[in-house]
């Protein structure tokens, strides 16, 4: 039995050198900018596979995990600003290595990768936390620190918006609730996401969805890329709260029509087809200067789901109504035509 390096799934071995489930070459022995060669094993259990994805901070690869058998996700502390790079060959024996620490950012590379250790360790108290990927381990090795996440599945937020275009309200509504559960969650233990992205959000299942790679770190080495938008933040917890405003935006009104407009065209589209308390939330988020930092992960669902507006209306004297539920009002307005 062969175990292919790019979905991890086990075929018996034939003349075909092609995975007959995902089509990866499992023969190919690609090598280059990341660290790891597909093969290689960790703390003698974790088996890396191919990348999944590669930031300016860190590499993402799937892997399997032969202790429980089951698929992971790998992510490598590599803050690429403290790297010095002589000659990466494409295809050569990994042996062949060359790359080292710029010796000027040794002390930002090992203070990386103890916030990059010490945020791994509160994810793992977070275990089973509402919309967030469950952090199996985090461990040095070889002068690198790994986190260890629970498989996903292949489907980012950004993949699902790239083939619907956008999500319905209702649907928005839970994306956002289960993933600041989880950043608020995370604030509570005074660390932040810092590079929250719509590739970092999975659906785990229809309407569900999840959020990883935390990675914070990437403020310790400078490696965090500037906001869409124009807004500039000085704090991790600060650029989390964007970030989920401006991945709302692009889930109601589709990625490419949210990116290409101004915050302020994109909430008066906003205004005509959602709840006011929905824009006002957006709004507060994503100003681009803030007076006294911007509003908490706590605060911002506490607008985006016009909780205060509920306890209002739920008094005895006035009849009950829930803005989130009635099923009445803006929200059922259609989103097309805005959209095109």
């Amino acid at each position: 039995m062969i175990r292919c390096m790019g979905c991890m799934e086990e075929f018996e071995e034939s003349a075909s050198s092609t995975c007959p489930f995902c089509g990866h070459r499992w023969d190919l022995r690609l090598i280059g900018e990341p660290t790891l060669e597909a093969g290689e094993i960790l703390q003698g259990r974790y088996i890396v596979g191919t990348i999944r994805r590669q930031e300016e901070a860190y590499v993402l690869y799937i892997g399997w995990d032969a202790l429980f058998n089951r698929k992971v996700l790998i992510m490598q502390h590599f803050p690429g600003s403290c790297i010095v790079e002589d000659e990466l060959p494409c295809y050569a024996d990994y042996d062949d290595r060359s790359f080292s620490v710029s010796p000027e950012k040794r002390k930002l590379w090992d203070k990386g990768m103890r916030v990059f250790l010490a945020n791994g360790e509160g994810l793992i108290s977070l275990d089973d936390t509402k919309g967030l990927l469950n952090v199996y381990s985090v461990f040095r090795e070889g002068g690198y620190a790994y986190m260890t996440m629970e498989y996903p599945g292949e489907l980012t937020l950004g993949k699902v918006l790239k083939e619907r275009g956008f999500l319905p309200l209702e649907e928005v509504e839970e994306l956002i609730r289960s993933i600041a559960a989880a950043l608020s969650a995370a604030h509570h233990l005074h660390f932040a996401h810092g590079n929250l992205s719509l590739g970092c959000c999975y659906q785990v299942a229809p309407g569900q969805y999840k959020v990883g790679c935390f990675d914070e770190a990437a403020y310790v080495t400078g490696d965090i890329p500037e906001l869409k938008g124009g807004a500039k933040d000085t704090k991790a917890a600060d650029r989390d709260v964007y970030q989920l405003a401006w991945i709302a935006g692009c889930a109601l009104l589709g990625t490419e029509s949210w990116e290409s407009h101004s915050i302020e065209q994109n909430l008066e589209t906003l205004a005509e087809e959602v709840p006011e308390y929905i824009v006002d939330a957006l709004g507060s988020a994503l100003q681009e200067k803030p007076s006294g930092g911007r509003i908490s992960i706590r605060r911002f669902i506490d607008l985006f789901a016009d909780e205060a507006t509920i306890e209002i209306l739920s008094m005895p004297d006035e009849p009950e109504k829930d803005s989130l539920k009635s099923g009445k009002g803006k929200k059922n307005r259609s989103l097309i035509n805005m959209r095109r």
